[in-house]
């Protein structure tokens, strides 16, 4: 291995070392990698210790960033992007402190790029994981260079002006400004492309993109690089070698103008390497270059490496030019089915661990759409730049709009030849670990032991999916989806969906929290059950039956001519969906146990939705879960007169209402005896829940509480034998 190339991993293990956010077994493994580096290469030990120190020193840096914000903390900020959905980054300026980088909410949605303002801040503390498959929010945040989050109280935002924007975002503000009105519904695309700028983007066509595994292509990196110097060596082929260095200034304005992405930045870095290499008559091997630009921005802006985009870019050149490499220069299709192939495994552990999708058929949709995306390139690039000069030449405004539905036109074919990706669960904890050091096994360019490394890679790829294996039982994981009520019950190869949660234009629980959950784990013909007809519960009802992914919609035979029933019946006939209406004294069988509907009764005429509420039992016979949505104390009251309850054992509640005060009463409990309380409420929710009664009384029957606005996402877990484990998701 070069001598590039050890420094930079001995840097890695040293900020795997010290950063933050760095599990244990990780801690150990790098520290472990680092003095077997040491101790194996007695001659480079001085350098190798510099490498490390210069991890550490960047983890210390990262380190300095930390730092909650206190309530009411009067502020000046400066928005560094738009306000959208009532959240904007700024730059924020508390009273006595240093200014900092925070993504601000409650704002409103008027706001550009650059406002000033004044305003009362309140912190909220940024949580690593809130559900099962989110990535870790403190250190996304901080790899977006984003250091805290913050609320923001409406009625005290004083704005001040519309602020001054830096030369680059004048510039971006005055691009995106001609090409809206130059090309409509089009310039988003091009502000993708040029600007890196996909907030404009349909989000159907990002996640259409992402299923095929193409959503590189909407992401500045090497490949658009590599066609805009394709393009810009044109002019210049005459001047030889001497050309390609003066690429340089305009590739790195390019870049600056785009905002300087780690990608950006890495490719920019290869070409410098690539043009200087030539210039001097001696090309470097590209490994080692990119080696050395990845060490640069380790030192320049380590914050860098907590952002997934990082790995994925230089995972991806790694494998590219590790392994994408050695076909026959006439084997063209060969060679762009290798790339493709290296490029994929390479970043196969960070698209698991973020997306939970693994899209196989990626190299062959690339083939459909690569050579059809360098071409769209080109012509859209040379229509941009002779219009936003003002040349106004004939046909350029046809070019651009050609090119866009080109572009939209090849994307819908493969969307349409080509399978989705599969879904996964995804990796953590230590099989992250696992994952990771399986990478560093056959990724960097190591001599020799490539069986032993390849087989040491596979068994422990093995290893980590070996957790996964169905062992019997049951599961039910209550989300944290704010203020209202969505959980997933799995049990014998069958899934239950209790509620969707909430639904509002800025947040449809369904699509953004559930949903994502199936389709990780290929679910579909699962049963969705609403509880009752409030927003909170059935709000994200409608992404759910829309996706497909739903065999059977259950909701309460008392709720049979509510209009929110029967609008909810009407989507799910159309997808194809059975709906089946229950009602107190139903049961059904998920694998082993049986699923026990105990309220409400079939002629129930309560006016109030609450004590409609649908009450189901699930999980083991000795050690059930009983979830009774809103019901409240006069429902609760009618059924612990019934005999519906019998000798049935309840060692789990979750409680009703998010925990207010209109249940859960002393006599529910005393009949219950749960061991295991549940509560799914929003944080700083306005209605105070859960109730301070109501976890008195908890705490007097002796009930431990777990909490989603404190614990995130909630897991219980039965064994074979019924036994149940609850805890949190984290």
């Amino acid at each position: 291995m070069s001598l590039a190339w050890l420094s930079l991993l001995e840097a890695l293990c040293g900020f795997a070392c010290g950063g933050p956010y760095v599990e244990l077994s990780a801690r150990l493994v790098a520290g472990g990698a680092a003095v077997a580096g040491w101790v194996g290469c007695p001659r480079r030990r001085a350098l190798l210790l510099v490498a490390f120190g210069i991890g550490l020193v960047g983890a210390w840096r990262l380190g300095r960033l930390e730092g909650e914000l206190p309530a009411n903390t009067p502020a000046a900020f400066e928005l560094a992007a738009p306000c959208r959905d009532g959240r904007a980054r700024a730059w924020v300026r508390p009273e006595g402190a240093p200014p900092r980088r925070l993504l601000l909410s409650g704002l409103p949605d008027s706001l550009q790029s650059g406002a000033r303002g004044f305003a009362i801040l309140g912190g909220i503390e940024v949580v690593s994981r809130r559900n099962p498959d989110d990535a870790d929010r403190r250190r996304s945040l901080l790899g977006r260079r984003v250091q805290g989050r913050a609320w923001v109280k409406r009625d005290s935002v004083v704005i001040l002006s519309g602020g001054r924007l830096g030369p680059a975002q004048g510039i971006r503000a005055w691009l995106v400004r001609r090409w809206r009105r130059e090309w409509g519904a089009s310039s988003p695309l091009w502000e993708a492309l040029v600007l890196g700028e996909r907030r404009g983007l349909n989000a159907e066509v990002q996640g259409r993109m992402g299923r095929l595994g193409l959503a590189h292509l909407l992401a500045l990196s090497g490949l658009h690089v590599g066609i805009v110097c394709a393009l810009l060596l044109w002019p210049f082929r005459r001047w030889g070698r001497r050309g390609t260095v003066h690429l340089l200034p305009l590739i790195a304005a390019w870049a600056g103008l785009a905002g300087l992405s780690s990608s950006m930045l890495r490719a920019v870095g290869m070409v410098a390497w690539w043009a200087w290499g030539r210039r001097l008559g001696r090309p470097s091997r590209a490994l080692d270059g990119l080696a050395v630009v990845a060490m640069a921005e380790l030192v320049w802006r380590p914050v860098a490496l907590l952002s997934v985009g990082w790995w994925l870019s230089y995972a991806a050149t790694v494998g590219i030019l590790h392994w994408g490499q050695g076909a026959a220069p006439s084997s063209r299709l060969v060679a762009a089915i290798r790339i493709s192939v290296a490029a994929q495994l390479a970043t196969l552990p960070w698209v698991l661990g973020l997306f939970g999708t693994f899209a196989w058929a990626s190299p062959l949709s690339l083939l459909v759409i690569g050579p059809v995306f360098g071409g769209v390139l080109a012509l859209g690039l040379v229509g941009i730049l002779v219009e936003s000069c003002g040349l106004g030449w004939p046909g350029i405004h046809m070019m651009v709009m050609v090119a866009s539905h080109l572009f939209g036109a090849s994307v819908a074919l493969a969307a349409r030849v080509m399978p989705e990706a599969w879904g996964h669960p995804g990796i953590g904890g230590g099989a992250w670990t696992a994952a990771m050091t399986a990478v560093s096994l056959v990724l960097p360019p190591w001599r020799g032991a490539r069986f032993w490394r390849w087989t040491g890679a596979l068994g422990l790829v093995l290893v980590v999916h070996a957790g996964g294996w169905d062992r019997g039982g049951a599961q039910w994981v209550s989300m944290d989806v704010g203020q209202g009520d969505a959980a997933v019950y799995r049990a014998g190869g069958r899934t239950l969906v209790v509620d969707a949660g909430p639904w509002s234009p800025a947040y449809d629980a369904g699509r953004s929290t559930v949903l994502p959950y199936l389709a990780r784990r290929n679910l579909r013909g699962v049963d969705l059950l609403i509880t009752h007809g409030h927003l909170d519960h059935f709000g994200g009802a409608s992404a759910l039956l829309n996706s497909g992914r739903v065999g059977r919609l259950i909701m309460a035979a008392a709720d049979s001519t509510q209009a929110w029933a029967r609008r909810l019946g009407s989507i799910a006939r159309e997808e194809g969906a059975e709906v089946d209406w229950v009602e107190a004294g139903d049961r059904w069988k998920m694998g082993e146990w049986p699923v026990e509907c105990w309220w409400p009764r079939g002629d129930a005429s309560a006016k109030d939705a609450n004590l409609r509420s649908i009450v189901v039992r699930v999980g083991s016979p000795s050690q059930g879960l009983l979830a009774p949505g809103d019901l409240e104390r006069e429902a609760e009251r009618a059924l612990l007169e019934s005999q519906l309850l019998g000798q049935a054992s309840i060692r789990i509640l979750k409680v009703a209402h998010h925990g207010g005060n209109t249940g859960t009463d002393a006599g529910w409990l005393r009949v219950l005896m749960p061991r295991d309380a549940l509560v799914s409420c929003g944080r700083i929710n306005r209605y105070g829940h859960p109730h301070s009664a109501v976890l008195q009384r908890l705490e007097s029957a002796r009930v431990r509480v777990w909490r989603t606005d404190e614990a995130g996402a909630l897991r219980i877990e039965w064994d074979r034998g019924g036994a149940a484990r609850v805890g949190s998701c984290r």
